[in-house]
């Protein structure tokens, strides 16, 4: 496939996953929140799923990056989400409530290499 169509695939993908969101309610977006978590539900490696930015850049290698790069692709990330996630969780019908319960999982800082 070329890039065309990789674009205009995850376009699409974008738009049904928007659409899911959408058809659920709003408060369903978020399966089981939880704003306070130091795991993830996934191993970032093979043996860990800490939350941290060290162990994502340890493996920054898997994804083409060199430790440099993962780190501003983290920054660059968490400024998009830091921005956006407020907007896209009201679009997405979530309550007032439902908001400030999920604040602490957005708020986040610089990330820091």
């Amino acid at each position: 496939m070329g890039k065309d169509s990789d674009e205009a695939q995850g376009s699409h993908t974008g738009q049904k996953r928007e659409q899911k969101a959408e058809d659920s309610g709003g408060e369903r977006l978020f399966k089981n929140p939880v704003p306070y978590g130091d795991v993830l539900s996934l191993n970032v490696d093979m043996d860990d799923s800490s939350i941290s930015m060290e162990l994502a850049a340890s493996v920054a290698e898997y994804f083409d990056m060199d430790k440099k790069e993962a780190y501003e692709a983290a920054d660059e990330i968490a400024g998009i989400v830091r921005e956006n996630w407020e907007k896209l969780a009201e679009k997405c019908g979530l309550s007032a409530k439902a908001c400030e319960y999920m604040r602490p999982a957005f708020e986040m800082g610089e990330v820091k290499s």
